[in-house]
């Protein structure tokens, strides 16, 4: 699967890693800012915990590419990576990885992880990675935006599916039972945010 960002996107790069997206100068909102709007971050998170994701999600691609450097790997990060290799090693196709989408009405946009495809499935599965456990209800409602600016009326045609990363060094796929039911949730989150209204 090839992709591209849609005409007229610009992106921004921020010292700090961080990147924001803007069309026809107006910036995207992220579907990670509209959620904490409802299920905000607790308050004294350690810091390593909010960078430990990205990390792990950078070595899964490199861990794709076949360009991870085990040895310099952070040895706190060395069990989620493991989970993923030998959920690699189940041999899942990696269609698309780390996609930059945004919903057609550019209402907002983000990082989508991978598309897999899996060799006792017909249908692609949209996946969004998480570390440990990752049963909050937001991941299930995140996995549908990013599904849903991803295909957008053909979100239907995908299964939708949280890759949980464990410290054990086992995963866990777990697919969404009512992936249309997430979708339509997000959907009425979004218009009430666009509303004003959460």
């Amino acid at each position: 699967m090839t992709y591209t960002l849609p005409p007229g996107l610009v992106e921004t790069h921020f010292g700090d890693g961080g990147t924001w997206y803007t069309h026809q100068g107006r910036y995207l909102k992220s579907v990670g800012k509209i959620l904490d709007t409802i299920y905000p971050m607790p308050a004294g998170i350690d810091p390593w915990y909010l960078t430990r994701g990205k990390m792990v999600h950078d070595a899964t691609v490199m861990i794709d590419a076949g360009t991870l450097d085990w040895e310099a790997l952070d040895s706190r990060l060395t069990p989620y990576c493991l989970a993923y290799r030998n959920f690699i090693r189940t041999h899942p196709v990696v269609e698309a990885s780390e996609l930059i989408v945004v919903m057609s009405d550019y209402s907002y946009g983000g990082r989508l992880d991978r598309v897999f495809r899996l060799p006792d499935r017909e249908r692609l599965i949209v996946t969004d990675i998480k570390v440990g456990l990752g049963k909050e209800p937001r991941y299930q409602l995140q996995l549908a935006a990013y599904a849903l600016a991803l295909a957008g009326d053909h979100v239907g045609d995908y299964d939708l599916a949280l890759l949980n990363l464990g410290n054990n060094c086992l995963s866990r796929l777990t697919v969404l039972p009512d992936p249309g039911g997430k979708v339509a949730e997000w959907r009425e989150i979004l218009a009430n945010y666009l509303k004003g209204t959460v």
